[in-house]
């Protein structure tokens, strides 16, 4: 079994969570030319060299799982703790490594956010409809997973979301002038400098959150039925 899969084995996982306590910090996203480089690497023919690459690419996204397990937190089962979706996460950004293709032109870290809500929804999805049977728990991860303040962005949150906002983009125009402006504000499209929360969006339109809300998710529901790319994403 190569070193990559070891990765992914109960004794390598529980060492990605300590990972995620003591050096997270030193794991940061790679720009375009870092990524381009390490899969020219793991293309080429010299085995030990594109472990080590695949290495790297896994690594550059490990704080990428925690912004995704924080992000869908909400929908923990009782029977899940956070620290059992980091390691599902840990799973779902491996099988990125091992099956990513580049000729698909998608970035790495957007393929890697793909697989790791893929992986951490199909494990809530199993908690959810069966019970919890035998394994243990590392208990030794804080609670917050090493995140110190939600309201800073990570670079890993911003590459996420500047892919969503292309995404978005390209069919906001299918939308009517009220759905177009609420998921600007929200996104930050069509010239809107910041993004705007569910609350400042009401005030702006003259209603209450829980109904922006609602308008947001039928909007996106709306954009993903006709464009099934989209699924993964949102």
């Amino acid at each position: 079994m190569s070193e990559i899969h070891n990765f992914s084995e109960n004794s390598d996982r529980e060492k990605v969570s300590n990972m995620y306590l003591d050096d997270l910090e030193q794991y940061s996203p790679l720009n375009t030319d870092e990524e381009k480089e390490l899969i020219e690497v793991i293309q080429g023919g010299d085995l030990k060299a594109s472990r080590e690459a695949k290495k790297k690419l896994i690594e550059s996204c490990l704080r990428l799982v925690v912004f995704v397990v924080n992000k869908y937190s909400e929908f923990l089962p009782k029977d899940l703790t956070k620290d059992d979706l980091v390691q599902e996460g840990n799973v779902g950004l491996v099988e990125a490594a091992e099956t990513f293709n580049p000729d698909k032109e998608v970035k790495f870290v957007t393929y890697a956010y793909i697989n790791i809500k893929s992986s951490i929804f199909n494990a809530i999805r199993r908690a959810n409809s069966s019970t919890r049977k035998g394994g243990s728990k590392v208990k030794h991860v804080s609670p917050e997973l090493g995140v110190k303040d939600k309201k800073v962005k990570r670079p890993e949150e911003n590459l996420v979301q500047k892919e969503i906002s292309k995404k978005l983009e390209l069919y906001l125009g299918e939308l009517d002038e009220r759905s177009q402006k609420i998921l600007s504000m929200l996104y930050g499209l069509r010239g809107e400098e910041r993004t705007y929360s569910l609350a400042e969006i009401g005030k702006e339109l003259s209603v209450s959150k829980q109904r922006i809300n609602e308008i947001r998710d039928k909007i996106l529901n709306k954009l993903k039925s006709d464009h099934p790319e989209l699924e993964d994403l949102i």
